[in-house]
Formats: structure tokens, sequence, C-alpha cells
């Protein structure tokens, strides 16, 4: 449903935001679709909107640690810093629980 409310926003010539993404972020995490969770975390990257927000990097981060995957969350926690986000106390949280 949040791919095609995306598609609809396309087709409409309106361009999506970073909550627009964020949104889909947060859906592919929570179905524990952590690949499609990162491939809209990397689409917001290259959409020219600037950094992603804290609040989209811990989803994914909380996604990769609640799926097993920690070396994966961990690999997030070390990027935010590189896309110009601080990592915050959600961001070790997500690893450490």
């Amino acid at each position: 449903a949040a791919e095609a409310a995306m598609k609809k926003l396309l087709e409409s010539g309106t361009a999506p935001s970073v909550v627009s993404y964020g949104m889909l972020v947060s859906a592919y995490a929570k179905a524990g679709d952590i690949d499609g969770a990162e491939r809209w975390l990397e689409a917001l990257r290259a959409a020219d909107l600037g950094s992603p927000n804290a609040i989209c990097l811990n989803i994914v981060i909380n996604a990769c640690a609640k799926g097993g995957d920690l070396e994966r969350a961990e690999s997030w926690l070390r990027r935010m810093p590189d896309m110009g986000v601080d990592p915050d106390v959600m961001s070790y949280n997500a690893v450490l629980d």
C-alpha cells in the first residue's frame, strides 16, 4: 500500500518528501523486509533531498538488529556520520537491544 501511494505521488508530478520515503522505509522494516527498507533509504539518499534523517536511519538499524543481523546494523551506525547524521541514543539502543 505504501509503495502504491508513492507511485501515485510520482505519477501526479509531486516530488516525494523525506517523510514519503520514511513511510516506505518504515513499512518495509515493520514487515521484516530489511532489503526493501534499505532500498528505499538508498532511494531517499539518491533523491537529492539532503541527508536522510536519524529517524529513517534508526528504523533501518533497528530492523537489522531485530532481524538478527547485528553486523549490518552496526554498518549503518558507522555510516551515519558520513551521511551527515549524528547517531543518537535511539541509534545505539537499537544495536544494543
